[in-house]
This record gives structure tokens, C-alpha cells and sequence, in this order.
């Protein structure tokens, strides 16, 4: 039994310090792990951002050659005069100074009449085809081994350090 347990006691020991030995370059892979997460959702970003200006100006071409999308358009277009007419006679406006508030407050009106007549289809849950393509890819979740540390600085500071650890050990 003493034999056993100094055998057990012994192997024990071996693991810790395998265990110990692998912790710095565990400590890396956590760290490349979450650089590559970081840019892998600045990319998805990136991609779905252009992905879906092309599908807004596409769409809409598609949309707007429509027939129905004619009395839209006129409508939309009546609208926007009342808002530049308002704008050019009413006194609130007409003794504001600031030109970038004026076109500020401008937009504001014009996107409002957009959201008003599509406010109604926006909150439809059935609007999301079959087949979203990029704007359906889901961010990648942390996984629980990796490195809670989210500031990139401390970071890269942290992975020279253990680098630096490394090299010493190899090298003695």
C-alpha cells in the first residue's frame, strides 16, 4: 500500500508539473483565441454591413420599378414638399441661423415620414426570408475557457510576457 500510494503521490506530482508546463502556452492559445474572436466579428460586421447596403439598393430598384411603388414614390415625394415648403415659410425655421441644423431637422422630418409608412411592415415578424445570407450568420459566444480579459493592450502586453517566460525556459 505505501508503494502504491508513494506511486500515486508520484504520478501526481508528474501531472502538476506537466499541468504547470503547459499553462503558459494554454494562457496563448486563450489569447490568439480571443484576437481571432475579436476579428472575426469585425469582419462579420463589416460583411453584413456591405452585404446588406447591396441588398437595400438592389431591392429597391426591384421594388420601386413597380407600378404600386409609383404612387409610393409620388406620395413620398408630396410629403417631402410639405416639409421643404414648411421649412422655407414657417418663422421657427426661417430665423434659425444654423444651416446644419436646418438640414439636420430636415432629415429628421423626411425619415420620419419613411418610418411612419413603413412602421407597420417593420414590426411584421414575417418579414425575415427563407434565405437572409449573411445578415443569419450569428456572432461566435465565448466559450468558457477562454480569457475574460476583453482590453487588447493588456492582452498583447500578457502574451509578450508569456512569450518572453517561454523563450527563457527553452533557452536555460
Amino acid at each position: 500500500m505505501k508503494s502504491n500510494a508513494q506511486e500515486s503521490r508520484d504520478f501526481s506530482e508528474e501531472y502538476e508539473a506537466l499541468a504547470n508546463a503547459l499553462k503558459p502556452e494554454f494562457e496563448l492559445i486563450q489569447i490568439d483565441t480571443a484576437f481571432a474572436r475579436k476579428a472575426h466579428i469585425e469582419s462579420l460586421k463589416t460583411l453584413k454591413t456591405l452585404y446588406v447596403d447591396y441588398m437595400l439598393e438592389k431591392s429597391a430598384a426591384d421594388l420601386f420599378s413597380l407600378p404600386e411603388a409609383k404612387i409610393f414614390l409620388a406620395c413620398v415625394n408630396h410629403k417631402y414638399s410639405e416639409i421643404e415648403h414648411e421649412m422655407n415659410t414657417s418663422e421657427i425655421y426661417v430665423r434659425m441661423t444654423d444651416d446644419e441644423e436646418l438640414a439636420s431637422i430636415k432629415v429628421r422630418k423626411e425619415g420620419s415620414v419613411l418610418k411612419m409608412a413603413a412602421s407597420k411592415f417593420l414590426q411584421d415578424s414575417s418579414i425575415e426570408p427563407e434565405n437572409s445570407g449573411i445578415i443569419g450568420f450569428k456572432e461566435i459566444k465565448e466559450h468558457s475557457g477562454e480569457t475574460r480579459e476583453r482590453n487588447q493592450l493588456s492582452l498583447t502586453r500578457r502574451k509578450i510576457e508569456i512569450q518572453n517566460g517561454i523563450d527563457k525556459r527553452k533557452s536555460a
